[in-house]
């Protein structure tokens, strides 16, 4: 049994890499097309994946959450909904059956609850987009 989840989350990781390397190819050949050589500098210091903490420097601006939460809310209601459809999954591969514990509900309710609230606080323009903190990144221009 333990063989047979190392070989399939082995597959995975692998699957993950290949794909995720085709998504850096498609960015990096339009980000060369739109920004030139200025992107050609940035990404000749940049590693692709494997980050050297050497070259990490403070950044300019504080981090903000309402920045985070506007821009992201969606992100969350998806995470949440996987990660419960995984334990969903999970439960009917392993024990047979389709069932979603109480804990798991309660996490996707939050995250649906999280994102209703958080789009019509945008659409009712209460909550406003806050504009981008960071300005110019890398020299590459603003987002």
């Amino acid at each position: 049994m333990l063989a047979r989840a190392t070989l399939l989350a082995g597959v995975c990781v692998l699957a993950f890499f290949l794909y995720y390397e085709r998504i850096i190819v498609a960015e990096e050949e339009f980000l060369s097309e739109k920004f030139g050589s200025l992107f050609t500098q940035w990404a000749e210091k940049t590693p692709m994946i494997i980050p050297r903490f050497k070259l990490w420097r403070k950044p300019a601006r504080p981090f903000l959450w309402q920045v985070a939460f506007m821009r992201e809310y969606p992100g969350v209601l998806t995470l949440t909904a996987a990660f419960t459809a995984v334990e969903v999954l999970g439960d009917r591969f392993y024990e047979g059956k389709w069932q979603l514990d109480g804990m798991w509900a309660g996490v996707v309710c939050a995250g649906l609850l999280l994102f209703v609230v958080l789009w019509t606080l945008k659409k009712m323009r209460i909550i406003k987009r806050p504009a981008n903190p960071l300005g110019e990144i890398n020299g590459l221009g603003t987002r």
